[in-house]
């Protein structure tokens, strides 16, 4: 769903740390909401970046565990899915 909804999109990773067999990813995603529907919403022309963190175990050279958050709220703010804290909506 987000790739299509998403077509532009590009992934930047912003910080890696790798600790004995946990590895940290902060990442920030950037594209044009142009395509397909995302979470119900149609297409609305906007920009996004989206921020997320993912946490991996590695054992054996492969990830067997993850961890990850992303800033959905973020998300559906900038797609005028929900109004900012402090701002009526309507």
């Amino acid at each position: 769903m987000f790739m299509a909804s998403f077509p532009d999109r590009t992934v930047k990773i912003e910080q890696l740390i790798a600790d004995g067999d946990l590895v940290s990813v902060r990442t920030v995603v950037r594209g044009t909401h142009s395509s397909a529907a995302c979470l119900g919403i149609p297409a609305t022309g906007r920009k996004v970046q989206i921020e997320g963190i993912s946490i991996y175990r590695v054992a054996g050279g492969k990830a067997v565990e993850h961890w990850g958050l992303n800033d959905g709220l973020g998300l559906m703010m900038q797609l005028g899915a929900m109004a900012p804290p402090g701002v009526a909506v309507g």
